[in-house]
């Protein structure tokens, strides 16, 4: 006797949630380094959207994540739409 085990075949995001990520990516993020060797990311697009990180790559990771964010707290409060 033979048993198969059900495989969970991901493709990758919803349409929607690639589309958002499209525009995220596309967000000018502009760095500068602290004299202490710490980076700033900011996103000026996005009022607040300003991190550190020890790396450029460590901040732009927490500068999208935090983009994420602020664009999910607009639109729940209504003040962006898809």
């Amino acid at each position: 006797m033979s048993h198969s085990k059900s495989e969970n075949i991901h493709s990758g995001p919803p349409a929607a949630l690639q589309a958002l990520m499209g525009q995220l990516a596309n967000l000018d993020i502009e760095y500068d380094e602290e004299d202490d060797g710490r980076v700033i990311a900011e996103i000026e697009a996005l009022p607040g959207c300003l991190v550190y990180g020890d790396t450029k790559e460590e901040a732009a990771r927490r500068v999208q994540a935090l983009a994420l964010r602020v664009i999910a707290d607009k639109l729940e409060h209504g003040e962006l739409s898809l």
